[in-house]
């Protein structure tokens, strides 16, 4: 949801938090004694009010001591890659601290944000901050890249902290390490891996990762899709798994799934959006017409006017991109990857 949801459990908290929420929108959730005076949400456990809030914002700020929240917080607390961002602030708006999800859930510049609101200070404890290096995570959050083993984002992180070397696999350049942290030593192929060395290789390929070697994925390919009318998910999802498995791709890399405009009302393919949870992107047969495809089909193109559905929208949706991996078909599905061409 979008704007932050506030909660205040004093009066003083209350005008702090209308504050807030004059300047950044969002809810204001206000202790039931004083909710009606503030036009806000009446609440009269935290706790309970939490079950209903916690997942449905992205953006949490109490107005109460950091004790409450820390109990009130806990059980809904899953971790860093999917924990929204919880700042806790004093009801005079002197101290506004990151408590949650500082990096990739934005918790630290909601702190900030919030403290030029309240002309007090944002205090921000995650070690990268503190001495000024960047945190990996929030790198790649910047880039759009995505992070296959989260698990291994504190060994970079410490090692960055420390000052020692990190090995990086990044040959088209999607995270630019070396703009950001000066210990970088540059490799060209899994040959050069040294292991027990923290490192980061950047793949849109599949890849394992491991404690010291911490995997992203770069969104930047494009999986076309045909099916039949009313072609359930489960088949839709089967078959992409099958292709990305079997060429050695990342499905983490998928930035668009593309159809032609006949599809868009298409519930298997829909689910399978919100599944992978990347963006649809449709197309007319017209500007799909000649686009030339390794693998046209004299069934299509007597049903549809066009040589191709699944190849023909994966490369035109790439941006004339490099078609890599050409039609695989199941029972009522095609699909096709193409990437990018600005790669």
């Amino acid at each position: 949801m979008k704007g932050p949801a506030i909660y205040a459990i004093t009066r003083k908290g209350a005008i702090l938090g209308s504050k807030i929420r004059d300047e950044m929108g969002g809810r204001l959730y206000v202790f039931s004694r004083y909710a009606d005076e503030f036009n806000s949400i009446p609440f009269n456990s935290i706790r309970e009010l939490l079950e209903e809030t916690f997942n449905h914002f992205s953006l949490h700020i109490f107005i109460m001591a950091t004790g409450i929240v820390v109990r009130s917080i806990s059980e809904f607390i899953k971790e860093k890659t999917v924990d929204p961002a919880v700042v806790v602030m004093d009801q005079e708006g002197k101290h506004v601290i990151s408590l949650l999800s500082g990096h990739i859930g934005g918790a630290n510049e909601l702190a900030k944000r919030v403290a030029e609101i309240t002309g007090g200070v944002p205090v921000i404890t995650t070690a990268t901050d503190a001495q000024g290096l960047p945190s990996i995570d929030l790198v790649c959050k910047s880039r759009g890249l995505v992070i296959q083993n989260p698990e291994s984002i504190k060994r970079i992180n410490s090692a960055m902290l420390d000052g020692e070397e990190i090995q990086v696999y990044d040959p088209e350049s999607w995270l630019n390490m070396n703009a950001v942290y000066p210990n970088v030593r540059n490799i060209e192929n899994d040959k050069e891996w040294i292991k027990g060395v923290p490192g980061i290789w950047v793949t849109w390929r599949g890849e394992s990762g491991g404690e010291d070697k911490l995997i992203i994925h770069p969104p930047c390919l494009v999986l076309g899709i045909g099916c039949n009318r009313g072609t359930s998910s489960d088949e839709i999802m089967r078959l992409i798994q099958d292709t990305f498995n079997n060429n050695s791709l990342s499905i983490m890399s998928i930035k668009y799934i593309a159809s032609i405009e006949d599809k868009r009302d298409e519930m298997g393919l829909i689910d399978v959006s919100c599944k992978l949870n990347v963006p649809l992107k449709f197309v007319s047969l017209k500007d799909i017409s000649d686009i030339d495809v390794p693998n046209p089909s004299d069934m299509v193109q007597k049903h549809m006017g066009v040589k191709s559905v699944c190849e023909a929208v994966a490369i035109k949706i790439a941006g004339q991109g490099n078609l890599l991996v050409p039609k695989v078909k199941s029972r009522n599905v095609t699909v096709a990857v193409a990437i990018m061409s600005s790669t």
